[in-house]
């Protein structure tokens, strides 16, 4: 009797009762037969499109005509799986939580791991259906192409990884977004942007980016499972190995890292809202470790672009300073002596390489603002820790007769918690902030090692302090007045700026939208690349006036901010070591 009313362990699946649930609802009959005749009409269309395409048009040989068939399979898998089971994920936690389903698992006696892989596998068993009745197809390919078994363990084997990520952030999506019908379409626009967005940043020096999908996997063994019909195409160029600081990994084990990474977010995210729906998406001290982790693998990616000049050429920092620098040339048309000086390969180098480094800084910028509003409280939380550690002091100290004073200062709940202020994390996120994006400048060749008269060394080793100051007026902002005036703050002060610069420099109006621009925080790296140059004239010292503004300006901002958040802090502690402590 009592092995019966144990709580089901997280791994037996095959006994969970929301994965049998959700079998049972996914699984019916009629549906199901739908679902998969409609599925092998598309699968059978495809695959006999390309190998009969290969053998007969071509004229190639069965085994050149199965690897044509290959392909085309794996992406109708890949929509499958990625597409269709993201968003039944999303849109069924979604759903469930509408229902008030969500709230009833809370008091079932599972494991809070044990309910996410019930829903993680549950949701999405029809789409599983569906990939498995393509399987057949595959399975000839594999036989009567010759496939290497290698290749397809690698390729499946990321499929799979993939879809739980995948999956996991549809979860994400279902318990964050409340529309039910909204979650869906957000966790598949995700999918979308994942695909076809974000690889275009690893130019940039996110390199990470495009590995959180099959693109670099599959990329490696295109010529493995290459037929005539794709032998027209231009052979995409291998990516070999993946740097990371000096290590050297093979796509598919920095894909695993990458992909298991943000696996272990999302399960930490999701367990902390089913032991609490009101729970900061992650833990303080956690966080902490996500934005080192996170950093980290930014920067060992961009450091070897940044050191390797040859990695400048053909991306798009290179063409938009080969733009800037046909811009500036022409502007001197006048004076014949100003072009000679020009050296037209330093300056692209020097300006892609700062277009590669502004955009880390960006990128730096917006992942601490992301920790930042994760973790940082609002005022009721805040109370409600008070209140808590209060209660707490009240109880382990019954007999102990204190001074209003002395209560006072007990008064402070763990750093750790919720509730508990989150200065001290977001300057630990800004100082990592500050660190990643040293070290990435310190080894710039264009910028570090050169001559002092072209450039300030000092000035150039602290202006990643700049982003510090941004950052914890940022959290100042959120933790004294909340998030709808933080979003006021960021569009009218941060935004506006920006877009006004845009319209007056169409206009053709050129020194006020320089100096607009530098007020943004979201343009701060760009300006605080400018500050270090010597001997300056023209647009780069209307950028030097206005970064140096900026940061005057946030600066006196900050110390009005701190000062009225202390304040605010002050009187509500005042209120709860007033209260009478509840029993």
């Amino acid at each position: 009797m009592t092995e019966n009313l144990r709580p089901v362990p997280w791994w037996q699946i095959w006994v969970n009762p929301i994965f049998l649930r959700y079998t049972r609802s996914r699984l019916r009959p009629a549906p199901l037969i739908t679902w998969i005749i409609l599925v092998l009409t598309v699968a059978t269309s495809i695959f006999f499109l390309f190998y009969y395409s290969s053998l007969y048009r071509l004229k190639a040989s069965p085994p050149a005509a199965a690897k044509d068939a290959f392909y085309p399979i794996l992406f109708f898998q890949m929509v499958i799986l990625l597409f269709m089971g993201t968003g039944s994920v999303a849109g069924g936690i979604s759903r469930e939580s509408a229902d008030g389903m969500i709230d009833y698992q809370r008091l079932t006696p599972m494991t809070p791991l044990a309910k996410i892989i019930g829903y993680l596998f549950g949701l999405p068993v029809r789409e599983y259906v569906l990939f498995a009745v393509t399987l057949p197809f595959t399975i000839f390919c594999i036989n009567e192409g010759n496939i290497p078994l290698g290749v397809i363990s690698e390729v499946y084997g990321i499929l799979l990884t993939s879809a739980i990520l995948y999956h996991l952030t549809g979860c994400v999506a279902g318990t964050i977004v409340k529309r039910r019908h909204f979650a869906g379409r957000v966790a598949q626009i995700m999918v979308i942007l994942l695909y076809f967005v974000l690889p275009t940043f690893s130019q940039l020096g996110f390199v990470f980016f495009e590995y959180l999908t099959m693109r670099p996997v599959i990329i490696e063994q295109f010529e493995s499972v290459r037929g005539p019909i794709f032998g027209g195409f231009p052979s995409p160029e291998k990516i070999g190995e993946v740097l990371l600081f000096e290590w050297k990994l093979n796509t598919v084990n920095f894909s695993l890292l990458i992909q298991c990474s943000l696996i272990v977010i999302f399960l930490s995210i999701l367990y902390r809202k089913w032991r609490q729906p009101t729970n900061h998406l992650l833990g303080k001290n956690f966080s902490f470790v996500v934005h080192f982790w996170i950093l980290t693998l930014i920067t060992g990616n961009a450091l070897p672009i940044i050191k390797d000049k040859t990695q400048f050429t053909g991306g798009r920092s290179q063409r938009a300073a080969e733009i800037l620098i046909e811009q500036r040339t022409s502007e001197k048309n006048g004076n014949s002596n100003d072009i000679e000086q020009i050296d037209t390969q330093e300056a692209v180098d020097t300006l892609t390489q700062s277009g590669i480094l502004a955009s880390l800084g960006i990128g730096f910028l917006a992942l601490t603002f992301g920790m930042i509003t994760i973790t940082t409280p609002d005022s009721d939380k805040f109370t409600r820790a008070l209140r808590k550690a209060r209660k707490l002091v009240s109880n382990s100290e019954p007999t102990k007769k204190t001074s209003e004073n002395q209560n006072k200062e007990k008064i402070k709940a763990p750093l750790n918690a919720d509730g508990a202020t989150g200065l001290w994390h977001a300057l630990g996120f800004s100082i990592l902030t500050f660190a990643a994006w040293s070290i990435i400048i310190q080894y710039a060749p264009n910028l570090v090692g050169i001559d002092a008269t072209k450039y300030n060394p000092t000035i150039l080793r602290i202006i990643p302090l700049g982003l510090i100051l941004y950052a914890m007026c940022y959290h100042a902002i959120l933790e004294r007045f909340g998030k709808r005036t933080l979003l006021l703050f960021v569009i009218l002060g941060w935004f506006v700026p920006l877009l006004t610069s845009s319209i007056l420099g169409v206009r053709g109006i050129e020194t006020i939208p320089v100096l607009l621009a530098g007020l943004s925080a979201i343009a701060s790296p760009v300006y605080l690349l400018v500050l270090p140059i010597v001997n300056t004239s023209g647009d780069d010292r209307l950028m030097q006036i206005s970064g140096y503004f900026s940061l005057f300006a946030h600066s006196v901002l900050l110390v009005f901010l701190w000062w009225t958040l202390n304040r605010h802090k002050i009187r509500i502690q005042k209120e709860v070591s007033n209260q009478e402590p509840s029993s």
